[in-house]
């Protein structure tokens, strides 16, 4: 998606973070984040799920004091990858009612 259609603009960091779907837990990195969605990577896993668009995720997210937010969000893009090490893959996740922890942590790292 390009920038103009972004409704926040995208900071690069990386953070840590666990997506939660259908009881499976997926430990991965956020790469990029905004006050309503980020851009989340898992780590190398055994299988990757099928993600539709539209469906609904927990995120935990750990953030730099070490406190971990539980975020709510919905699928807008998903992407695998298979190599020699394994499969993994991306989404980008749009935040539902982004809680106001959020929205700082994203507004703060500008």
């Amino acid at each position: 998606m390009s920038s103009e259609r972004r409704r926040a603009k995208r900071i690069t960091d990386f953070l840590e973070g666990e997506l939660l779907c259908c009881d499976t837990v997926y430990p991965g990195m956020i790469l990029d984040i905004s006050e309503n969605g980020l851009y989340f990577v898992t780590a190398t896993i055994k299988h990757v799920k099928d993600f539709t668009k539209e469906t609904i995720v927990e995120l935990f997210l750990k953030i730099p004091s070490s406190r971990a937010l539980n975020l709510v969000c919905r699928v807008r893009w998903f992407s695998d990858k298979s190599t020699n090490h394994g499969d993994s893959f991306c989404l980008g996740l749009e935040v539902i009612m982004p809680p106001q922890q959020y929205i700082e942590l994203a507004r703060s790292m500008k």
